[in-house]
């Protein structure tokens, strides 16, 4: 006999785990010391009677706090009703949040350090209305946040199994179920072993990290500086030594930042991707990874607007790329509403754009590229900032370190800029549009011409002249372009792409 299936289990008011009140101290007080670490450190360095009166300030914002936090837990109840979620929350004043099941984007499962030691998981609602998630359950056990989560997706499909009038699946029904789990089985995809996770982070594009390096220097300085500390003759002295550096000092300070932020970049990849899962289920595409914080995040096909990947030049020495399935979203585009997967291969892209929109979407896609006016006008604007650069160092009197790199900088334009008009172009046929770009890597788009939303011709005064236009394509999870194209040929594309959105009898989503 076959275990009956309760599908009420949600249908009475709810209250989230009762970990849920650590939880939830534990989040008002990370978001207050991040606030209030200067005071204390106030305290700890200078240790005077004002700073005594702060400390018991802040003890007491703290223990009200936590006061608040339990309450608001009792307060808070979930349930199901007429296919929405309801969440119920308040302390004096009560709200009730509904949320249609039609407006759901995804629902995915985290669990940070404290989750993991409490067992249980923090659980997502993406709506495709909403930035960020329209609303998190702080503490569920593991078990009822994937029941929730199934209830929830499988009242989203289209042919929903009849049910019977007891509220229990029936034989019948089971059997409509286990069809429907046999067209769902997990067919795994991609995994990432150590090996993959260190290539993956060697890979990265480090820049940013030392960028964020810099900014955290900065940033300490003030603080530092703001707890009654000066640093001014410290700084002087670097200010000296960067102005009257020599070329073969400034590439000592660029490796070692260099190598500083290799080693960044890798810690954050293997917390970030360990044990990385990526499989699919239907028309789902599903993706687990975390070390501390593990998440396990869904795309549905219908939801995916644009799917983008790419490398640059480490990632192509590896035979690895990123690739992002970007979903709807009304609002700004978060990461959140991205399902970024690293370390693929070309099978495992090849693989995710037919099984997203199939062979035939694929077929006959050859690339046109664009005007070389693109590249005079994108090498003008370069030259004119370095020129600006040179004048300043000859000005100065006392860069010629400086004003080395600035005539250096003369080729590396020309060559970046020719590299970019090289590699921009854009491919069509009768369901989808295929945009290629990049530097020293490569990057691609893909969509299939339904899920365009808008399109738009803008033209500089230069284009004008020219006769050329760029191209602007929205859809709901944000906006690609076709620059510097014969402004006849930007008219047609946009007159095609009107015309397959009308006729199409396609759902967008």
């Amino acid at each position: 006999m076959m275990e009956l299936v309760d599908i009420n289990s949600f249908s009475k008011p709810t209250r989230q785990s009762i970990v849920a009140i650590f939880l939830i101290i534990f989040k008002y007080i990370k978001i207050m010391l991040r606030q209030i670490w200067p005071f204390l450190l106030v305290f700890f360095v200078g240790g005077s009677g004002k700073s005594y009166g702060i400390l018991i300030t802040l003890s007491i914002i703290s223990i009200g706090s936590m006061i608040w936090a339990i309450i608001s837990y009792f307060k808070f109840y979930f349930h199901i009703e007429n296919d929405e979620l309801i969440i119920q929350k308040g302390i004096f004043n009560q709200t009730n949040l509904n949320i249609p099941f039609d407006r759901i984007q995804t629902i995915n499962i985290k669990q940070n350090v404290i989750h993991q030691l409490l067992n249980v998981v923090e659980l997502e609602v993406d709506t495709a209305g909403t930035k960020k998630a329209e609303f998190s359950f702080d503490a569920l056990s593991k078990s009822k946040a994937e029941e929730l989560r199934s209830i929830l997706l499988s009242k989203k499909k289209s042919e929903p199994v009849p049910l019977s009038e007891n509220s229990f699946l029936n034989e019948t029904d089971l059997e409509i179920l286990e069809a429907q789990k046999d067209t769902e089985e997990k067919i795994p995809i991609l995994n990432l072993s150590i090996a993959n996770l260190i290539k993956v982070g060697v890979s990265q594009n480090h820049f940013r990290s030392v960028g964020l390096v810099m900014i955290g220097l900065f940033w300490i300085q003030e603080s530092v500086e703001d707890a009654g500390i000066d640093t001014d003759s410290y700084m002087n002295t670097g200010k000296e030594f960067l102005l009257s550096a020599s070329i073969s000092a400034i590439l000592s300070l660029l490796f070692l930042a260099t190598f500083l932020a290799i080693i960044i970049s890798l810690v954050r990849t293997v917390l970030t991707y360990y044990n990385a899962h990526l499989w699919r289920e239907g028309i789902r595409i599903k993706l687990s990874h975390g070390l501390f914080n593990k998440k396990e995040v869904s795309a549905h096909y219908d939801k995916i607007q644009l799917l983008q990947w790419g490398h640059n030049p480490l990632q192509k020495l590896m035979k690895i790329k990123d690739v992002s399935l970007k979903q709807a979203s009304s609002a700004a585009v978060s990461s959140k509403k991205s399902l970024r997967i690293q370390g693929c291969s070309d099978e495992h892209i090849e693989y995710l754009k037919e099984s997203w929109l199939g062979e035939a979407a694929l077929a006959n896609l050859e690339v046109h590229g664009i005007s070389i006016h693109y590249f005079y006008r994108r090498l003008l604007y370069r030259l004119i900032f370095c020129a600006l650069l040179i004048a300043t160092c000859i000005l100065a009197q006392h860069y010629a370190g400086w004003l080395v790199l600035s005539i250096l900088l003369i080729p590396y334009f020309i060559a970046t800029t020719y590299l970019s008009y090289q590699k921009s172009g854009f491919a069509i046929n009768d369901q989808t549009l295929y945009i290629t770009n990049g530097v020293f890597g490569d990057d691609y788009a893909i969509l299939p011409l339904i899920k365009i939303q808008n399109i738009k011709i803008r033209q500089t005064p230069f284009q004008t002249r020219k006769g050329l236009a760029d191209v602007r394509i929205f859809t709901a999870s944000g906006n690609i372009t076709i620059p510097y194209i014969s402004n006849d040929v930007a008219e047609d594309l946009c007159n095609y792409f009107l015309y397959k959105i009308e006729v199409s009898e396609e759902r967008w989503m």
